[in-house]
């Protein structure tokens, strides 16, 4: 849409053509080469009413903070994502995965993260095939990653 256009320009400068047949924007970021360009468009039905995208800057809160007065509403503060583990696809969990030595290995470290997961009462998703462990952190009832889940991200990773 156009506002969406306005806003994009605004915020991080980009320049964006919808003048196509599909409605797509096409974005320019003037980077020079230094990255990559791309698109906007509605989302697909059903997806809910936001749309999720990851842009580097210099200074995340200034941007946010500009953002807000082009009249965004911030709907997930900015976090750290602990070394070692991303953020899944969705944006909502933060996942690793862990490779042991062998079974026995795998199984003693899933029996330390247990027993932490039992005393802090915040458990996490995870798979074990053989000397693999990935692990799934949510907070279900919050829709997305809580200050509980990068707590126990961070205790998963001293018990590595």
């Amino acid at each position: 849409s156009d506002a969406a256009n306005k806003f994009y320009a605004d915020l991080f400068g980009w320049k964006i053509d919808s003048s196509n047949p599909m409605n797509y924007g096409i974005v320019d970021t003037d980077s020079a080469g230094e990255g990559i360009g791309g698109g906007i468009s509605k989302p697909p039905d059903g997806s809910g009413p936001y749309t999720a995208f990851y842009v580097n800057v210099d200074d995340l809160q200034a941007k946010l903070d500009q953002a807000e007065k082009l009249g965004a509403k911030v709907v997930m503060p900015a976090m750290q994502v602990p070394d070692g583990w991303s953020l899944d696809e969705s944006g909502k969990a933060l996942v690793r995965t862990v490779k042991f030595k062998d079974f026995s290995e795998a199984f003693a470290f899933l029996t330390r993260v247990a027993l932490h997961a039992e005393k802090v009462d915040h458990h996490p998703e995870f798979t074990s095939v053989w000397n693999r462990v990935d692990f799934r952190l949510t907070s279900h009832d919050a829709g997305g990653v809580t200050e509980r889940d990068l707590q126990l991200a961070e205790a998963i990773s001293r018990l590595v």
